[in-house]
């Protein structure tokens, strides 16, 4: 309610999913377990101070020196050992973990999956950094998933994971991990994801989404529910008939009729790899 009303007064007032830090334009608020961010220009010193008393997190608790210096709040380097000249950045979003307590048993639990972790920590009651050394930068996303699935049934979470790039760690880092973050936000739910599964979806959320001629083909997309779960299930299994059809327990000649029926009413063909992949993007 709280939320809904502030959205409501602040027409620059949006819920996300993790603060940006390093635009000092807005003002992050942690409101009724959801963060409100609104532009510092719609907000006089009376109303900084109403919102400050209705947020429950102030931005400077976050001291951990490795959240500042990603974030440019602060220049200095975190220490690592002199071995250590590249890491890699794993960001972690996880939910219904109802008390600090469980939240540092998952967290605990999480880093003992990996060998060797710098540092680890919550940045908000359900996202958090998990920071390797270079010694272990290769990660298999099928054996992460198995071990985020074995977590999630221990602790009845559902957790999404980001897999960052390996870097080097220098003054460059923080620029990098902006870029990070604002991929991983855009996250459709997935498991686990990196750079390669979502680069192309964030490119297109970024430049294309919002054209009227995408819009339009969007609403056809989705007005079929049939169509979504078609087009998901089509693209996981990279556009093999047989397989799909089991996965939507269907027969096969039941979705080549399907698709036929899509393409006479888009004028995309989804046996087209390159409709089929306009399509996931549509869905992203």
């Amino acid at each position: 309610m709280v939320i809904d009303q502030l959205l409501k007064m602040y027409p620059s007032a949006k819920v996300i999913s993790v603060p940006n830090w390093k635009d000092k334009s807005i003002i992050n608020y942690r409101i009724a377990d959801e963060w409100v961010s609104i532009e510092k220009n719609e907000l006089d010193d009376r109303q900084v101070e109403l919102l400050e008393l209705l947020s429950d997190h102030n931005e400077d608790e976050i001291t951990n020196d490795w959240w500042q210096f990603l974030n440019q709040r602060s220049n200095d380097i975190p220490l690592v050992s002199k071995q250590t000249v590249k890491i890699k950045i794993i960001q972690f979003h996880t939910s219904k973990l109802e008390s600090r307590d469980l939240s540092q048993q998952w967290i605990r639990a999480f880093s003992s999956f990996f060998n060797k972790v710098i540092d680890t920590f919550w940045v908000t009651s359900e996202y958090g950094i998990l920071i390797l050394s270079d010694s272990e930068i290769s990660l298999d996303n099928t054996e992460l998933i198995s071990m985020i699935q074995l977590i999630d049934e221990d602790f009845g979470t559902k957790t999404e994971a980001y897999v960052g790039q390996t870097w080097a760690l220098n003054e460059e880092l923080p620029e990098i991990f902006e870029l990070e973050k604002c991929i991983f936000e855009q996250n459709d739910g997935d498991a686990v994801s990196n750079l390669s599964s979502d680069v192309i979806s964030f490119m297109f959320n970024q430049k294309l989404a919002s054209e009227k001629l995408f819009i339009v083909l969007k609403n056809t997309i989705t007005s079929n529910s049939e169509y979504i779960a078609m087009i998901r299930s089509l693209y996981l299994n990279q556009n093999n008939i047989a397989k799909t059809a089991k996965d939507l327990y269907v027969h096969r000649n039941t979705l080549l009729y399907r698709i036929d029926k899509f393409n006479r009413e888009t004028g995309l063909n989804l046996k087209s790899m390159d409709d089929l992949v306009l399509c996931h993007l549509l869905l992203c």
